[in-house]
């Protein structure tokens, strides 16, 4: 049974806040712990949105972005925003609540078939929602800040694979559903473009990031803890994020025919992804460098120049998917050929938690010394550098890959860094137990290696320089994220 098993349980331990309340206008029903609102009849539909909220956010906190979406929307949409005990919706009740609100719009004397119903939920109440739109084969699912989890506990779901239309939407400025766990999604998206199964990609299973946008603009706008800081307005955000909902319904409701109108709303999610593709290039160009990190550590180890580091072949063996294998291998040394050991290892996750950063918690290289480098190349052996060295220059390339937005918001609200000796370990247990750290200091954030070396006339692991260092893609999410809280 693919059900989220801990937010089952913080639902009944979360502490219930007092509902602010609301004095509504016509056309508003808060009564049955949800609330309704009407759409406009002189608009082409109608069609049915349910919005799920946030943990710990109440159904108060969405009635002015649905009302925003009544009015600025082309199609005649009403909004139904459900309600969960402890405001921490679950999977359990998801399905009937769905069943729930159209019932009570049913009421009102409006109807509406599967294919005219969408579900909207922000961020934790679109993970749940996933599910439950899958089951009634809804007309579509928006994520406001959220995404479809990949693991084990909470359901491995493919985008390629969920039946119904996803939207998906987040925020540059977002401190809780991070740009990176978007940059997955969007990474998805586009493999479907190299199938001829998906004809109809851009209009069924688009990924956008707002410019601006943090994780509150999908609600009501008031502070989370651990959100971001940004210089964007709530409206500004909005617009944004309405205008790419109203396309994404208008695309998949068959409530429009006009082919000039079905162009301009395609249009917007091709610009809207291909602006959020670049904004992510320098993130998607440090994923790559994940891959040939320990190349790009062992060169500025071995401390010699291009020409003389081209005579050797440079081969990195990984070893993700075997940990035993990686902690008996040595790299190796001959004339021609420099073998080195990577293992990328990643964060414990088990929720594939947003807050939780998607980079490798570090990269494991087994290297060889400079001297031994230098030795085998019977050339001086230049000055020793260091794993700190390494992450020095890590960082100073995921800063140069910042876009100006990107660079300007670390300017002003992220911390400065600096580089830490390393942790200097004497056995090769030692060095497998340690980490490669980003710690805040204060005003400043210090980033330190688990390191160990052996002198070349070792009688046992000769000549070897290991390093825990951390990933290129970290480096980038730091600036982005974690420099900012």
């Amino acid at each position: 049974m693919k059900l989220i098993l801990l937010p089952l349980i913080l639902s009944f331990l979360t502490v219930t806040g007092c509902k602010k309340q609301i004095n509504s206008k016509t056309n508003n029903i808060f009564g049955r712990e949800h609330i309704i609102l009407e759409g406009s009849s002189n608009k082409k539909g109608p069609v049915l949105l349910v919005i799920v909220p946030g943990a710990n956010l109440g159904p108060e906190s969405y009635v002015d972005l649905g009302k925003k979406i009544i009015s600025q929307s082309s199609q005649n949409i009403w909004i139904a925003i459900t309600d969960f005990p402890g405001n921490f919706p679950n999977p359990i009740q998801m399905t009937g609540k769905i069943k729930w609100v159209r019932q009570l719009v049913a009421e009102k004397g409006q109807t509406f078939v599967d294919q005219q119903v969408f579900v909207a939920g922000h961020s934790l109440g679109g993970i749940m929602a996933a599910p439950a739109v899958k089951e009634l084969k809804l007309g579509g699912l928006i994520h406001l800040a959220s995404y479809l989890p990949q693991s084990k506990v909470a359901g491995n779901q493919q985008l390629s694979e969920f039946p119904t239309p996803v939207l998906t939407i987040g925020g540059t400025r977002d401190g809780l559903t991070r740009a990176s766990f978007i940059a997955r999604e969007l990474a998805k998206a586009e493999m479907m473009d190299k199938s001829t199964e998906h004809p109809y990609r851009i209009q069924r299973k688009s990924v956008h990031l707002v410019s601006g946008a943090k994780h509150a603009h999908f609600s009501d706008g008031f502070f989370q803890e651990g959100d971001l800081e940004t210089d964007s307005s709530l409206q500004k955000s909005r617009e944004k994020i309405i205008a790419l909902i109203d396309a994404f319904i208008t695309l998949n409701s068959s409530n429009e025919s006009d082919e000039t109108i079905i162009d301009t709303k395609v249009n917007i999610l091709k610009s809207s992804e291909k602006d959020t593709k670049q904004w992510l290039s320098g993130y998607y160009q440090m994923q790559l460098a994940d891959k040939d990190h320990c190349l790009f550590a062992q060169k500025i180890i071995g401390n010699v120049n291009d020409a003389e580091y081209a005579e050797f072949e440079v081969i990195q063996d990984d070893y993700a998917p075997n940990y035993v294998e990686f902690v008996s291998s040595k790299p190796s040394l001959t004339r021609l050929e420099l073998r080195l050991s990577y293992r990328a290892s990643y964060h414990t996750n088990l929720m594939d938690e947003s807050t939780t950063p998607a980079a490798p918690s570090a990269i494991a290289c087994k290297m060889k010394s400079h001297e031994a480098i230098a030795q085998a190349l019977s050339v001086e052996s230049k000055s020793q550098l260091s794993c700190a060295d390494v992450n020095r220059a890590t960082f100073d390339l995921a800063k140069s890959l910042l876009n100006s937005e990107q660079y300007e918001s670390w300017e002003k609200w992220g911390k400065k860094i600096s580089f830490g000796e390393d942790r200097a370990r004497n056995a090769g247990p030692l060095w497998l137990a340690s980490k490669a750290t980003i710690e805040n200091d204060g005003e400043a954030t210090i980033v330190r290696s688990g390191a160990l070396r052996t002198a070349v006339d070792s009688p046992l692991v000769a000549g070897m320089h290991y390093c825990k260092l951390v990933a290129p893609s970290r480096a980038f999410e730091w600036f982005l994220v974690d420099s900012q809280k």
